[in-house]
């Protein structure tokens, strides 16, 4: 049961983000927690599952053993004592065919090992930074007033319901309202006071806020990758890739000294008016371990460097390319089978109200979703957008002063300059705290924000 709990909790979808994402904060993440904690049993003798058990089985033994002279040897608790003390105070290497240095602390020092208990604490401190760049997502991407997480799950989930169904059409009419509401709303934050700084940045790049935020986290996953991937090979003591592809070699560590099997330990033994120093032969059996774990690491940081490296340009260009954005709605709109005519500027008028985080929106939801929900979701945007701006007036029972949704006396000005983008708007400031919304939209972005509490 707890196995199955951990493998649904880690197969879960998440509707913030696109798979190369998923594979840096999440897969990766899992597994090298897994690696940590595989470690520590091995340690610990923890053995709180079968596979912490089989790993035990197969590597066996202390994460180090030490061979004592036959006066220790013989004398209870001392072997005890030198695993202990040599697993704590470090062990140096020298290669088998090379004598001992004598007296010389410097020379031990320089080949100290000091890394091996250490491992299942950098493993841990990785797998955290790498959803570091998820949680900056997580926290910025609901204060540009699309519920991200919230909108796409929902599509996800229509993803299983009948296409005709009433369940399906609440939940895209949910969604639509939602998008249109906060599309329509952005050209607002142009009337807005310039008091506060916060809001003239957003204002600045109000259009394509989202989308830049997103393109800072993928430049966040990148720059977690190098950094992890340079901190890596500073523990190793690695001077660059051609030490670290030595460890391919299964005898390399006799030579190269990387996660070496047979090591020694220096300590002394106090004595009645005097002290003995022993040097005793230890086998670090945790490394055979070690090696292979960060062997794979290296080489799983390097692919997802470059995969995320190559995801961060595709994402640049569709963001910023008005070619691709045009082609991707008239592919949305065509898959849905839309029966207006699809001509150039009613296109072109459709794209600058979605903007690039509308656009942005739509390419999650296609990734998470799947192309024939979005293609609704877009096709429906699009008969609202050309609805309104064909026909601007709505009931006034949903009407107030300031509704960005009604021609008012209070809002006429704004109204038409929205409508026709070449005019200038002659209104005083616009408080957007003064807006209302119509009831039935308004319950409708109740369920929005209700469904992205209760998201996971």
């Amino acid at each position: 049961d707890q196995l199955g709990s951990l493998i649904q909790s880690i197969t879960k979808p998440r509707y913030e983000e696109d798979c190369v994402d998923r594979l840096n904060y999440r897969i990766t993440s899992y597994i090298i927690l897994l690696a940590a904690f595989t470690i520590i049993a091995k340690s610990f003798k923890l053995s709180t599952s079968e596979l912490a058990i089989l790993i035990l089985k197969e590597y066996g033994g202390d994460p180090i053993q030490c061979w004592l002279p036959a006066e220790l040897a013989s004398k209870s608790g001392w072997e005890q004592y030198a695993r202990d003390y040599c697993f704590v105070e470090n062990t140096y290497f020298v290669k088998l065919d090379e004598a001992l240095p004598k007296s010389d602390a410097k020379i031990k020092e320089r080949r100290e090992l000091t890394y091996y208990q250490w491992v299942p604490f950098l493993l841990l401190f990785q797998a955290l930074m790498f959803t570091v760049p998820h949680i900056f997502w997580r926290m910025l991407n609901w204060t540009s007033g699309i519920h991200t997480r919230a909108v796409i799950s929902m599509a996800s989930d229509a993803r299983q319901s009948d296409y005709n169904g009433k369940e399906m059409k609440q939940t895209v009419n949910a969604i639509v309202t939602h998008l249109h509401q906060s599309l329509r709303l952005r050209p607002l934050i142009r009337h807005i006071s310039h008091s506060n700084p916060l809001i003239a940045f957003s204002r600045t790049f109000c259009s394509s806020y989202l989308s830049s935020i997103y393109l800072t986290t993928k430049l966040l996953f990148i720059m977690n990758g190098i950094t992890q991937f340079w901190l890596l090979s500073i523990y190793l003591g690695s001077t660059g890739l051609q030490q670290l592809l030595s460890l391919s070699d299964k005898h390399s560590w006799q030579n190269s000294g990387f996660f070496p099997r047979v090591t020694l330990c220096d300590f002394q033994v106090r004595g009645i008016g005097n002290s003995h120093q022993h040097t005793i032969q230890c086998v670090l059996m945790a490394n055979m371990l070690n090696e292979k774990i960060f062997i794979a690491l290296w080489w799983w940081i390097v692919a997802l460097i470059l995969l995320t490296i190559g995801n961060f340009i595709y994402w640049i260009f569709v963001i910023a390319s008005e070619k691709s954005k045009l082609q991707f709605v008239r592919g949305l709109l065509q898959l849905g089978k839309h029966e207006k005519k699809l001509d150039e500027y009613n296109l072109d008028s459709f794209v600058k109200y979605l903007g690039g985080d509308g656009i942005f929106i739509l390419r999650l939801m296609i990734q998470n979703a799947g192309d024939i929900v979005t293609s609704i979701i877009t096709e429906q945007l699009f008969e609202m957008h050309f609805t309104l701006l064909s026909k601007p007036y709505v009931d006034n029972r949903y009407c107030d002063s300031y509704s960005p949704f009604c021609k008012t006396p209070q809002n006429s000005n704004y109204f038409d300059s929205y409508i026709d983008t070449d005019s200038t708007p002659t209104t005083p400031v616009i408080n957007v705290d003064q807006l209302s919304k119509p009831d039935e939209q308004y319950s409708q972005l109740e369920a929005i924000t209700a469904a992205s509490k209760t998201a996971v």
